[in-house]
């Protein structure tokens, strides 16, 4: 009449990628050619752990059944380098000699010499309960009342840092170095020796030679640190009435949503939202013979925004060359559901079914396409 359970799973997978690409940057009589690489690396840990418990008692007939987890996930991107040259494509067949565009202040997805690393822990604690008993009333009509309630707390702290390598800038000994003074040979190396110590800070000073340095690009958006509590209960019961059977029911969810991060100027970013949420369902079967059914539902259901959906911070995805940003006005979507389907069961294991059904979103949250290659997440009309 007792059992208990413990589960766990760790899982442990990484992600490797090399990128080359070359491509038209500028179409023109002699059009300018962009050769970049980028190198990947990517490591997810996961692990989650559930204690689960099953009980039966035997003089009330009643079910218990309860489940305590933890669940921690970690997922680091040590260090992405990114390198850029251009070149242009002469008419004769020719072409100039590739060149990394270095500008002092000035680092990012195009950049030469960009390196992106991350970091993103999320910590998941939950537990539920239920409780069930089934009542018979006659041979024909039955009840199976079901009560239950469930508590979730979700934790995540993400940072990311933006680095990348400018020309050597500054006034030193009375002299200013920048973009003038930086070696015309640096820029035309290879990415094997371009970025080697010996091409870094002063060259010489007679004549006046700079190498390059490395610059902080990270903004205020790289970081956010956000939770979200669930408290939820439900009342469900399944009727049976000779052919007809409902399963009919309500859950009752208060959600609130805390988010922390800056704009890229620097100004305080803060979502901190509540919402109680009232979500009836209902499903009627009707048990046409033996071996066919026909099945009419409808429900209330909810579609909430994920932190990464919410906070500012810009990704770059080097494989779609797109940037993708969160809204931290995002809406919670509410969605009805119906749905009306036919069901013939020909033999074991077989089924035939035909369906029809109807969905209507309020603020949908989808990712929208804007200018310049740029991604958000936003409510739809």
């Amino acid at each position: 009449n007792n059992k208990f359970s413990f589960k766990n799973l760790y899982s442990v997978n990484t992600d490797t990628r090399f990128t080359d690409r070359t491509g038209t940057k500028r179409v023109e009589d002699e059009p300018t050619i962009t050769s970049s690489t980028n190198r990947f690396f990517s490591k997810n840990n996961i692990y989650t752990g559930q204690l689960i418990g099953e009980h039966f008692l035997p003089e009330s007939k009643i079910k218990i059944n309860w489940v305590g987890s933890y669940s921690n996930v970690k997922r680091d991107i040590p260090s992405e380098r990114r390198n850029t040259y251009e070149y242009i494509q002469y008419l004769d067949g020719t072409q100039s000699t590739p060149t990394a565009n270095f500008l002092v202040g000035v680092v990012g997805k195009d950049s030469p010499g960009s390196i992106f690393t991350s970091s993103n822990t999320e910590y998941i604690f939950s537990s539920k309960v239920d409780v069930s008993k089934k009542f018979n009333f006659s041979d024909n009509f039955s009840a199976d009342i079901k009560v239950g309630g469930i508590t979730q707390s979700r934790n995540r702290k993400f940072e990311a840092r933006q680095l990348g390598y400018i020309p050597f800038n500054g006034r030193v000994g009375g002299v200013n170095y920048g973009s003038a003074t930086l070696s015309s040979t640096i820029p035309t190396l290879p990415n094997a020796t371009i970025f080697n110590a010996s091409n870094m800070g002063i060259l010489s000073t007679s004549p006046k030679v700079s190498g390059l340095t490395l610059y902080e690009g990270t903004k205020g958006s790289d970081y956010y640190d956000a939770e979200a509590n669930l408290d939820a209960g439900y009342l469900m019961i399944d009727n049976v009435f000779k052919k007809l059977r409902v399963v009919w029911g309500v859950r009752l969810e208060n959600y609130s949503q805390h988010l922390n991060s800056k704009s890229i100027v620097g100004d305080p970013v803060v979502v901190d939202d509540s919402q109680l949420d009232l979500l009836p369902s209902v499903n009627f079967i009707y048990k046409l013979t033996k071996n066919q059914n026909l099945r009419l539902s409808g429900s209330k259901t909810l579609n909430r925004p994920e932190f990464r959906e919410l906070a500012p911070f810009l990704f770059f995805d080097n494989e779609t060359r797109f940037n993708t940003s969160g809204t931290p006005t995002l809406k919670i979507t509410e969605i009805l559901n119906a749905d009306l389907r036919y069901e013939f069961f020909p033999g074991n294991g077989q089924l035939f079914s035909v369906s029809a059904f109807y969905k209507d979103f309020k603020n949908p949250i989808e990712n929208q396409a804007l200018a310049n290659n740029l991604n958000q997440y936003k409510n739809a009309d």
